[in-house]
């Protein structure tokens, strides 16, 4: 069945007033096309889903890294902070041990009461001389032995064998 459109003899219809006439003749009544939209298959709204939620993981992850490494950093500062605070403590203790070693006094304690030394006289210190002088040629020849000499030397003094001169 064939359907065929009317058509509209423009003359034998009245035409109204003429303040009231149309600017344009009519026209055919206009008939509603859908719109084609493009049909995505079932696999690429699936693909472009996966790209999206794979760019939105990705940006998460870049702006958490963002935002956690001057935190991090933030962390490590302080903790340098605190082994420098350490440190310093240690080297003060450390300045005071060496002072406190390095005293007269305590030079002086350790002196006369664990090595058993004496106080110097009002005279000056005390000089060993040795009664037997070695030649020049023993004494330059190697440093054990010249620590071997010392040592002798002093067992000599200290057996009395050397005698010992006082004053200056």
């Amino acid at each position: 069945m064939v359907l065929a459109q009317e058509r509209y003899n423009l003359a034998e219809q009245s035409l109204p007033e003429e303040g009231l006439a149309p600017k344009h003749p009519p026209s055919r009544p206009r008939i509603r096309q859908k719109r084609r939209t493009a049909k995505m298959k079932f696999s690429s709204k699936v693909a472009v889903t996966s790209v999206l939620a794979v760019g939105f993981f990705l940006i998460g992850i870049g702006l958490t890294l963002y935002y956690i490494y001057p935190t991090r950093l933030g962390y490590q500062v302080v903790k340098l902070e605190q082994e420098v605070a350490e440190l310093e403590r240690q080297k003060e203790y450390l300045e005071l041990e060496v002072a406190r070693a390095t005293s007269l006094e305590r030079i002086e304690n350790l002196a006369t009461n664990e090595l058993a030394m004496l106080p110097s006289s009002e005279n000056g210190a005390y000089i060993v001389r040795n009664q037997n002088p070695l030649p020049v040629s023993q004494i330059a020849s190697s440093p054990n032995e010249n620590q071997n000499q010392v040592i002798q030397t002093i067992t000599r003094v200290v057996t009395g064998e050397l005698t010992v001169a006082s004053g200056y």
